[in-house]
């Protein structure tokens, strides 16, 4: 059997209050869209960090079991993503 990603580019996600230990420095306890995924492991994501319906941040690399899923509007996560890399001055 072909092991599945929990959630999928796009998902709003909820990132946990709690870090392990070894995770400690990373940020916590708030909103964000899957921006993709590791292909090196299964379980790990990259984030946009959302605050107040627009991106503020990307982040980099949290586990699966760190997320809760908040909903798959993926459309609405899109237009988000593409205002924040045409302020960014990011290529799509």
């Amino acid at each position: 059997m072909i092991p599945t990603r929990k959630f999928k580019m796009l998902d709003k996600v909820h990132v946990c209050k709690d870090m392990p230990q070894s995770m400690s420095h990373f940020d916590s306890d708030f909103d964000a869209i899957i921006a993709g995924d590791s292909h090196a492991s299964l379980h790990k994501y990259s984030l946009y960090q959302i605050k107040n319906n627009k991106i503020v941040d990307a982040k980099g690399w949290y586990r699966e079991e760190q997320l809760t899923l908040i909903e798959s509007n993926r459309e609405e996560n899109h237009k988000m993503i593409t205002e924040y890399r045409i302020q960014m001055g990011i290529e799509n």
